[in-house]
């Protein structure tokens, strides 16, 4: 999925990653780094309540997602962060937004079961090009409808047309919908552990079934292109191959870095 949106943002940004799979030239950005020792903790929470009863609280698995979250800390080199880090995973897990924002409260129905974390999610364009993507969290609504949980570590909140207009949410909706042959629909939801809260939409047939479409057309694209000529735009001022494109590197010393 992201390699579909590079390549439709830039070619030869898709190039440096995809194909030659150049080492980034710039450092990822602290912010990035954060979210990503935040992920490591929910994950870690989520694995253990895979194995627990679906009654029990996310919340009773919080010293495994902090021992996770030590060493993703270490790894990132943000052991300076490590007390907000902790702030955001204790408060997120104590709330669980994902679950509530999911249940009926006036219903005495059992809480979404959670059935993949860091879940591959695949389809296959032809007998040599698949599809893969990982989503963060599935859970199973006692409705039968498959939930996708992506955690957002970000002040911007999406609103419920944009997660249903998303292409990647979509595209896992595909896939995830002939994974879950059974499920009764498919809903997308990003969760902001920072909130904590949750924005949920359910996805719509013909909406996943473009999202898909649009990955063969790119694949398509891609096995043409022996160019892959850059189109410089906004997203080249955090792209971590600027320094190695000249045409990007103009455009941020014309637009400003």
């Amino acid at each position: 999925m992201s390699s579909t949106r590079e390549y439709e943002a830039c070619p030869r940004r898709y190039r440096f990653g995809y194909v030659e799979k150049r080492p980034k030239d710039r450092p990822v950005p602290p912010s990035w780094r954060f979210g990503t020792v935040v992920h490591a903790a929910l994950e870690a929470a989520w694995k253990a309540a895979m194995d627990a009863p679906v009654d029990v609280p996310v919340s009773a698995h919080l010293d495994a997602a902090l021992a996770a979250l030590d060493v993703a800390l270490a790894a990132e080199g943000l052991e300076d962060e490590r007390a907000r880090a902790v702030d955001v995973v204790t408060r997120a897990l104590e709330v669980d937004a994902v679950r509530d924002g999911a249940v009926d409260h006036d219903a005495d129905l059992p809480l979404p079961r959670p059935v993949g974390v860091e879940e591959a999610l695949r389809g296959r364009i032809d007998q040599e090009h698949r599809i893969i993507g990982f989503v963060d969290l599935v859970l199973e609504r006692p409705d039968g409808v498959i939930e996708l949980v992506d955690h957002k570590v970000t002040s911007r909140r999406a609103t419920p047309d944009e997660l249903h207009d998303d292409f990647q949410l979509n595209l896992y909706g595909r896939l995830a919908r002939a994974r879950f042959r059974d499920a009764t629909g498919i809903v997308a939801t990003h969760h902001y552990p920072t909130g904590p809260e949750s924005v949920s939409v359910r996805l719509d047939e013909a909406e996943m079934a473009r999202a898909e479409q649009r990955v063969r057309d790119a694949a398509r694209a891609i096995a043409q292109d022996s160019e892959f000529t850059p189109v410089p735009a906004e997203g080249c001022r955090h792209c971590p191959w600027q320094p190695s494109c000249p045409e990007g590197t103009a455009w941020v010393e014309t637009h400003g870095a």
